[in-house]
């Protein structure tokens, strides 16, 4: 991409105040910059162990609870929890309504990927999944909280 157009540096927020290259490829991208004002506009950085404990709460929900969801990830354990988290994205609403063909609305899950949201956007969504997941295991979330990340 052109300088500026479509280009992603993550940086560093030191506790001086200044801002750093967050990587040796981001140093690389800064290093190509000429001398200029440069406009910024930032996101928290969504935290990989975070999005890997959302999978934690699915494996452990399905693991201990009764039912056709249970089945289902007794024989798929790698896509099953995916699949369930959908199934959670709807029951908490992270959903956005598009149209069928013969004009009928459907739902389509938001996405979790790590380029759709940022952290900040993430950990209320994470919430409530664990708080979906407490339920549906019927167990306090605090308890669901403590217990989930031997899942991981």
């Amino acid at each position: 991409p052109r300088e500026g157009v479509g280009m992603r540096i993550n940086l560093v927020k030191r506790h001086d105040g200044t801002f750093i290259p967050a990587y040796n490829s981001d140093a690389e991208k800064c290093a190509k910059m000429k001398p200029a004002t440069y406009a910024m506009s930032w996101k928290r950085d969504r935290n990989p162990r975070h999005h890997a404990l959302v999978f934690g709460m699915a494996r452990c929900t399905l693991e201990n609870m009764s039912g056709p969801w249970n089945s289902a990830y007794m024989r798929d354990r790698n896509g099953t929890p995916y699949e369930f988290l959908k199934a959670i994205m709807i029951e908490i609403g992270q959903v956005d309504i598009s149209m069928k063909l013969d004009g009928t609305p459907r739902p389509m899950v938001k996405s979790l990927a790590f380029e759709q949201m940022s952290e900040d956007e993430f950990q209320p969504i994470s919430d409530a999944i664990s708080e979906k997941c407490a339920e549906v295991l019927g167990v306090e979330v605090d308890e669901f909280r403590k217990n989930y990340q031997e899942y991981l």
